[in-house]
């Protein structure tokens, strides 16, 4: 959750990013890291306590500057402003009624989730006998699909098989996949950020150089680079497997 809230709390990152990050630090914290991606509880529940924390969180960049921080958030903003009301700090002076019911109608949504999520939890367990091939089976052709349907051509399906194949590969290797979601989902991100900073900036590098940020930045990513090349090998490997 604490996960979540900080992922949530940043405009543009989303719920995907905050599930990678806590399947990655609940893995990292397991006695038993090696059996993750077997349907372990410890992942279930941490993938979905940051995914749930995103949604208040998002909430934070979206009333106090106006930029929203999920797709949620972004649903909200234009709601907002169908009824004229433009988010902003100014918002909680001008439409304090409406942003205190926002609150209130989380705290119910809540509740309605514990409770709709104790009184199906029985049914819910069912999915657990469907085998599992079914379900990858569904899941495989849910994708193609909803790659042909976006693109409205077979590139896009290419596009979903090629990754498909490269997924598969890097597990074999054992090849931490979720680091490569992450910076998929980042990438283009900072993309555009580094494009609209070259673009209102005459000397970007001068610029970042005399930044008292840039330093830190960069011992940490040497500290993180290091340590993952000097750090332990596969869980396999080291169990003799």
């Amino acid at each position: 959750s604490l996960i979540g809230t900080a992922v949530g709390a940043l405009p543009g990152l989303g719920a995907s990013v905050a599930a990678f990050l806590a399947y990655g630090a609940e893995r990292r914290a397991s006695k038993t890291p090696e059996q993750f991606g077997t349907g372990r509880l410890e992942g279930i529940a941490a993938v979905e306590s940051a995914n749930n924390a995103v949604i208040g969180a998002s909430l934070i960049p979206l009333l106090t500057l106006g930029i929203p921080g999920s797709a949620t958030a972004a649903l909200i903003v234009g709601a907002f402003l169908i009824h004229g009301i433009t988010p902003g700090p100014f918002v909680f002076e001008q439409n304090a009624t409406v942003v205190y019911g926002l609150f209130a109608s989380l705290m119910l949504a809540n509740l309605a989730n514990l409770v709709l999520g104790n009184l199906g939890l029985r049914f819910f367990a069912l999915f657990l006998a469907v085998p599992r091939q079914i379900i990858l089976a569904i899941a495989a052709l849910l994708c193609v699909t909803g790659a042909y349907v976006s693109t409205g051509s077979m590139f896009g399906v290419l596009v979903v098989l090629a990754f498909g194949g490269l997924g598969y590969v890097m597990r074999k290797l054992e090849f931490p996949f979720i680091v490569f979601l992450i910076g998929f989902v980042l990438g283009p991100m900072f993309e555009r950020s580094l494009r609209n900073t070259v673009s209102l900036v005459d000397n970007p590098l001068a610029l970042a150089l005399e930044h008292p940020l840039l330093p830190v930045l960069a011992a940490l990513g040497a500290y993180v680079a290091v340590r993952g090349l000097r750090g332990k090998p596969p869980l396999r490997a080291a169990d003799g497997h």
